[in-house]
């Protein structure tokens, strides 16, 4: 058992001080209480391996916990707002001037103003 305390000691520090090893070893009694365990469990379980497994799933329930009460982030998913009024006037020349093109190609036929379209 007091090998098991040393190998304990030098795998996690916060045990070799004696005020805080009182106080964690209450939170893994504690700990083992509140899941149901008995007092011949619990002394079955007692080597340095099990009693870190403890100590990190009680850090790690404290943690839960504490993040547990940061609100989430909303994130905005409005839709970008729609701008009224005419479109590009860019636009708008560049398909004036392809229905000229059209409206000559199927006047004329020629193959020329039909290739037009497509330059």
């Amino acid at each position: 058992m007091q090998a098991e305390h040393e190998l304990l000691k030098t795998k996690a520090p916060e045990f070799a001080d004696k005020e805080r090893a009182n106080k964690l070893w209450g939170e893994i009694n504690g700990f083992f209480e509140k899941e149901g365990f008995t007092t011949g469990e619990v002394k079955a379980l007692l080597n340095h391996k099990s009693i870190l497994l403890v100590h990190e799933v009680i850090k790690y329930r404290a943690l839960k916990n504490k993040a547990g009460n940061i609100p989430s982030k909303k994130v905005d998913t409005t839709p970008k707002p729609i701008k009224s009024g005419t479109g590009n006037s860019a636009d708008r020349q560049k398909t004036e001037s392809y229905k000229q093109l059209e409206a000559k190609a199927r006047a004329s036929g020629n193959i020329r103003d039909v290739v037009a379209l497509f330059d």
